[in-house]
C-alpha cells in the first residue's frame, strides 16, 4: 500500500446493518431506514446529508455511545457502508432491488406498518402537511 492509498473499506451486510440498529435501538424498521436514504440520496437539496439522515432516525440526535469506537463503528456500518452502497444505485449498471417486509395480519402489525409509512412530524410540517 503507497502513503497515499486508502484501506479499502469493509463491506457490510443488511444484517450487520438491522444488528447495529437493534443494539441502539433504532425506533425506524431496517426497510424504512433503506427508503429514508436512498429519498436522501435522490433529493434535490444541495444541503442533503448523510450524517442528518442517519440522526434523524433517532428523531434528531445520534444515540448515546459507549466511545468513539462505538461511534465510528455505526458511521461505518451506516454512512460508508449502508448509505453508500444504496447510492451506487444511481448507476444503471447497479439496479436497485425493493425489499420484502412481512407484517403480521393482526391490529399490531398493521399499526407497524402505518407507522413506518407515516413521515415523522417535523417532515410532515417541513413539507406543510397535516
Amino acid at each position: 500500500m503507497t502513503g497515499m492509498s486508502k484501506p479499502p473499506v469493509k463491506t457490510v451486510s443488511d444484517d450487520e446493518v438491522r444488528a447495529l440498529l437493534d443494539r441502539y435501538r433504532c425506533p425506524v424498521p431496517f426497510h424504512a431506514v433503506r427508503t429514508r436514504f436512498l429519498g436522501n440520496i435522490a433529493s434535490p437539496v444541495v444541503s442533503a446529508s448523510p450524517l442528518d439522515a442517519l440522526k434523524g432516525l433517532w428523531g434528531g440526535e445520534l444515540p448515546v455511545f459507549d466511545g468513539l469506537d462505538a461511534v465510528n463503528e455505526l458511521l461505518a456500518a451506516l454512512i460508508m457502508g449502508l448509505w453508500n452502497r444504496l447510492s451506487r444505485h444511481q448507476e444503471r449498471s447497479t439496479p436497485f432491488r425493493l425489499l420484502r417486509v412481512d407484517i403480521s395480519r393482526t391490529r399490531e402489525g398493521l399499526a407497524r406498518r402505518e407507522a413506518t409509512l407515516t413521515p415523522p412530524l417535523q417532515t410532515r410540517e417541513r413539507l406543510g402537511r397535516p
